[in-house]
């Protein structure tokens, strides 16, 4: 015996109003709760809120924030989580000192400065994208190493694999060459061969 939809509360009911005039109810699944931060238990908006059958069938980038503690932590909460695995100690802001990320999409990285911009911006480079970053989103470490003010991603990568760091970077995909495509130009023979696709072909008698 099949359960009816209307024996069951767990569906949402819904009145729909037909053109004729008359009143029906759709039955429709219940969307689950948002989800929370599990230690302050605010809202992470980055998850979706859907039901775990659709959830399982989203790619994985779309099922929660690529970051690390990204789908349990708000941003807050993974902020401290992160100093506290890291170990992090408020040394100076230099040219050469690694630094952690505590914010945004390479949270949990780290890199190292490559320029101080300004006072609150850096130019930050290794496991991080080379991109500026602001002060507030990082935390400083105790390893230092030698590099030039503006130095390049490869110095930068060679000091951190001696230092015992793994700097994984995205595969480049090789270009592909486009097709050149050529306009053949139209002859006196082919002009004859051609028939307007409209024009009716008349039949020899």
């Amino acid at each position: 015996m099949t359960l009816q939809p209307h024996r069951t509360r767990s569906f949402r009911r819904i009145k729909v109003k037909l053109p004729g005039g008359k009143l029906i109810i759709h039955y429709k699944k219940r969307k689950p709760n948002q989800a929370h931060c599990a230690n302050c238990r605010t809202i992470l908006h980055g998850v979706p809120r859907e039901i775990p059958v659709n959830l399982r069938r989203l790619p994985k980038v779309q099922r929660r924030p690529e970051r690390m503690f990204g789908g349990f932590l708000c941003p807050s909460c993974a902020a401290k989580a992160i100093s506290n695995k890291f170990n992090v100690v408020n040394e100076k802001i230099e040219t050469g000192r690694l630094v952690v990320k505590t914010h945004g999409r390479d949270a949990g990285k780290i890199g190292a400065i490559v320029d101080i911009i300004d006072d609150n911006y850096v130019l930050l480079d290794g496991q991080v994208r080379r991109k500026k970053a602001n002060i507030k989103h990082f935390k400083t470490l105790e390893q230092k190493i030698k590099i030039n003010p503006k130095a390049t991603t490869d110095t930068i990568i060679n000091e951190l694999k001696n230092i015992g760091m793994e700097v994984i970077r995205p595969k480049s995909k090789p270009k592909k060459d486009k097709p050149n495509k050529t306009r053949v130009k139209p002859t006196e023979e082919n002009k004859k061969s051609e028939i307007p696709k409209n024009k009716k072909v008349e039949k020899k008698k």
